[in-house]
């Protein structure tokens, strides 16, 4: 029981924290409260963890946010058909 208390308090404090400014802090603060989440857990929680995550995925976020394209209806009007 006292492993869940320490969880909790440890997502709790990321919650209650704010968080910072822009996307590499998030991801900095996520992966360090990852890591002392896993100095927590007993080597069977810890692989168990990891099985349930799956395959990592890589992203592109320049990508999500439409880095180097136009805007919607510029794609849509180079068709010359409107929508069915």
């Amino acid at each position: 029981m006292i492993k869940k208390t320490k969880l909790t308090e440890l997502f709790a404090q990321r919650q209650g924290g704010g968080g910072g400014g822009g996307a590499g802090g998030g991801q900095q603060a996520r992966e360090e409260r990852d890591a002392k989440a896993m100095e927590i857990l007993t080597a069977d929680q810890k692989s168990q963890f990891t099985s349930m995550q799956g395959k990592k995925i890589e992203i592109d976020r320049a990508a999500l946010m439409g880095g180097g394209r136009q805007g919607g209806k510029g794609a849509k009007g180079k068709k010359g058909q409107p929508d069915a």
